[in-house]
């Protein structure tokens, strides 16, 4: 009777590992500087600086910013959260930058650059670049270090 519930107690403990295995996303570390285009999500959580170019077909959040540059048009309001400043239809340029920030852009084109060190998460359609590696961004999601 030990053995046997030792054996599934095993076998669970293996199924488990084995699907924590393919839920996790591709994890890539590089240099201070991550350049990224796609269609989708992109989460960035870091330090240091974030320029992002609006075409008017995303939406996009700022948190932390301890200095934020603007230019351009749509519509301005405040994150769900009530924390940080929403972006939505933008047509232009962004750039915060700050030692926590917290930027979460979704839509059809999502184009920015990030310096310093931090985390993004990339998920949909689209390409990166961090230092000399690149990849493609995935339905489940790439994780990219930048920086540290």
């Amino acid at each position: 009777m030990k053995k046997r519930i030792m054996v599934l107690v095993l076998v669970a403990a293996l199924a488990a590992l084995a699907v924590a295995t393919v839920a996790r996303a591709e994890e890539i570390e590089g240099t201070g500087t991550l350049v990224a285009r796609g269609a989708g999500t992109a989460h960035v959580a870091g330090d240091g600086k974030i320029a992002i170019r609006g075409r008017g077909a995303a939406t996009i959040c700022v948190v932390g910013a301890e200095v934020l540059e603007v230019r351009g048009r749509g519509t301005r309001a405040t994150c769900a959260d009530g924390a940080g400043r929403l972006f939505s239809g933008w047509r232009g340029t962004l750039v915060a930058r700050g030692s926590h920030l917290d930027v979460k852009m979704v839509g059809g084109l999502i184009e920015f650059r990030a310096e310093g060190t931090g985390v993004a998460h990339l998920k949909g359609r689209g390409h990166y670049k961090v230092g000399d590696q690149s990849g493609e961004w995935t339905a489940e999601g790439v994780d990219v270090r930048f920086g540290g």
